[in-house]
This record gives C-alpha cells, sequence and structure tokens, in this order.
C-alpha cells in the first residue's frame, strides 16, 4: 500500500548522500535472466558502487550475491538442470573468520536456487574467500574483504516453513519441483518441518553485525571490562 511504502521506506535518491554500518540486499525472482536484461540493473550497480564507498559492511543475498560478483569482478552464473532445493549441509573452510565465532565445523542452511555460482569462475588474485561450501549445492559464502563485502548464495533468513512454501507454490504453479531434500521430517510431506539452521542463522548475523557496528563492538569492550 502506498501509506505503507511512505511510512517505511526511503527512495534511493534521498538516501545515497548517506553513510551506513551496514547494508543488506535481498534477492529476487529473476535469477534465470541475463544481469543486464534486469530493469533495473543500472540502478543496481549504483548501489553496489555506492556501497563500496559508503558503508561498512555489505551483505548481499541469492541473486544480489551473484549480481555483485557480475558486477565486482565479472563471475558468471550457471544455470542448473534442477533446483537446488533443501537443507544442506556447509562446511566451514576458515574456522578463524570472526564470522563463525561460537560455531564448529559445519553449519546447515536453506538452499532454492536455478542458477550457481562456480568455485572455478572466482578470479584469482582479487582477494576472494570462500568461507563455506557444501559437496551437495555448491558454493555458500563468498569473502570479498577489499569492498568489505560477504555474497551468501542461500538462505539463512529463511523461516521453518519457506521451503514448504515455495513447493506447494511451484507444485500448484504446475512448475517441474521436486521435495526438497533433507527438509521434512522422514521426507514426509504431512511432517512439519523443522528449523535446524536457526541458532545457526543467530551467531553467523550476530557476528556480522558486530562486524559492520562499532558502536556495537565499543558495548562490548565496555560490557567485558565491567
Amino acid at each position: 500500500p502506498a501509506l505503507h511504502l511512505k511510512e517505511f521506506y526511503k527512495r534511493w535518491k534521498d538516501v545515497r548522500d548517506n553513510s551506513y554500518d551496514a547494508l543488506v540486499v535481498t534477492g529476487a525472482p529473476v535469477e534465470c535472466m541475463p544481469f543486464e536484461d534486469v530493469t533495473y540493473w543500472p540502478e543496481l550497480t549504483q548501489i553496489f558502487d555506492w556501497a563500496e564507498r559508503n558503508v561498512r559492511r555489505s551483505y548481499y543475498i541469492c541473486w544480489a550475491a551473484q549480481a555483485a560478483l557480475r558486477h565486482f569482478h565479472g563471475v558468471a552464473k550457471h544455470q542448473l538442470r534442477k533446483k537446488r532445493f533443501g537443507v544442506y549441509r556447509q562446511a566451514i573452510l576458515c574456522p578463524d573468520n570472526p564470522l563463525f565465532d561460537g560455531l564448529n565445523g559445519f553449519f546447515p542452511v536453506p538452499v532454492s536456487r536455478h542458477t550457481e555460482t562456480r568455485r572455478e569462475d572466482l578470479p584469482a588474485g582479487r582477494g576472494l574467500t570462500v568461507l563455506a561450501e557444501s559437496p551437495r549445492s555448491g558454493l555458500c559464502m563468498v569473502e570479498d574483504p577489499d569492498r568489505r563485502a560477504l555474497y551468501m548464495f542461500n538462505h539463512l533468513e529463511y523461516d521453518a516453513h519457506t521451503l514448504a512454501e515455495e513447493f506447494h507454490r511451484d507444485l500448484n504453479a504446475g512448475a517441474p519441483i521436486a521435495m526438497p531434500e533433507n527438509y521434512f521430517p522422514s521426507d514426509d510431506l504431512s511432517c512439519r518441518p523443522l528449523n535446524t539452521w536457526r541458532p545457526y542463522a543467530r551467531w553467523i548475523f550476530r557476528n556480522w553485525l558486530r562486524s559492520a557496528a562499532p558502536a556495537a563492538r565499543r558495548a562490548d569492550r565496555a560490557s567485558d571490562a565491567a
């Protein structure tokens, strides 16, 4: 509704002169289109460039992660033969990274993609670091320290029922879709799925926000000193 937009949203032209601790760019249902065919691609790339100068930490999710990698590093995305869909265990490859403070080894994450970014396409010498990945679902998280950016190809932010809603939506639309893997208990559609990734999501987002907000870091230090 227009009143909701007016109260809670701002136009790009009204905020582009500001600086921020953190920026989150979500995905969009355009992943099968060429990047340049997306109508707002020019504006989006302006926001990517602005974030380099005006944002302390940027977090790009799913298609937005692919889009930012395409803009900054020319990385291609690849169409999958079928939708990669389910909850997959991701291996933490950089356990000393502050993003994983409090975690150990692995974490589960929902995946819902028709395309993928491949490790072999990441350009060498650009400082890109693969932080987490799965042999079943591919790349999960890539860090770009020069741009203070995190590229997340999957969905820690999903609720417990999100994959179920997507599954039934696609079924009702007649789209080719398989049951999400590792999601419904015993692969029984009548069973309520469990949000096994929520504790890990909270830790990772908490750590990421701490890296973004200097005020939060000062508060943590004051608390530790007390």
